[in-house]
């Protein structure tokens, strides 16, 4: 919406960067520089997938900055994928939390694992009472409430790292506090 000839000193950023969002989704960053010449230089960085998310059976990707890329009827392979609710996406627009804490426990869960160096599959935080993560294509975890989530996934890790790498199935740390420091493993028998 920036016309040739249009006086770019008064030409208001924050509108051409929503059209510019909402015309090309796959923009992360964009940098506007005005020039005395009078010409106007527009910086785009590319986005990259990062996570998707599910909602009732769509799937939204998304960038780390939070930007909806795209809508598919499938989920996309090896991006991390979130059952969450209380959101909405939309291509081209930012994801739109309609509670706060889903996005804190959600940047938590991935801050945490990043740090661990776990492989995180799937996340469930449809419910904030009974938290579930898929991780390394091997174990599914019942992290139940979102609290002490910072040492349920330090914990976590010590426990991959002793469960021979050949075996997989559910670990449980529901019940792990600061003076519970206890998860089980539950090994999913081969048919």
């Amino acid at each position: 919406n920036i016309e040739n000839g249009a006086n770019i000193f008064t030409l208001s950023e924050e509108k051409a960067e929503k059209s510019i969002r909402q015309a090309l989704p796959y923009v992360e960053k964009i940098e506007i520089e005005r020039n005395i010449s009078g010409t106007l230089d527009i910086i785009v960085t590319d986005a990259k997938e990062f996570i998707c998310y599910d909602i009732s059976g769509r799937y939204f990707t998304v960038s780390k900055s939070g930007w909806v890329l795209k809508e598919t009827a499938k989920p996309p392979e090896k991006l991390i994928r979130i059952k969450t609710k209380d959101i909405e996406c939309s291509v081209g627009t930012e994801i739109d939390f309609k509670d706060n804490n889903i996005k804190s426990v959600i940047e938590k869960i991935i801050s945490e694992t990043e740090k661990e160096k776990i492989n995180l599959n799937v996340m469930d935080v449809t419910d904030t009472l009974t938290l579930k993560i898929k991780v390394e294509n091997r174990f599914i975890v019942d992290l139940g409430k979102n609290d002490n989530l910072d040492k349920k996934i330090k914990h976590l890790s010590g426990m991959i790292k002793s469960i021979p790498s050949e075996k997989s199935g559910n670990i449980n740390l529901s019940m792990w506090t600061t003076t519970n420091t206890q998860g089980t493993f539950m090994e999913k028998k081969s048919k």
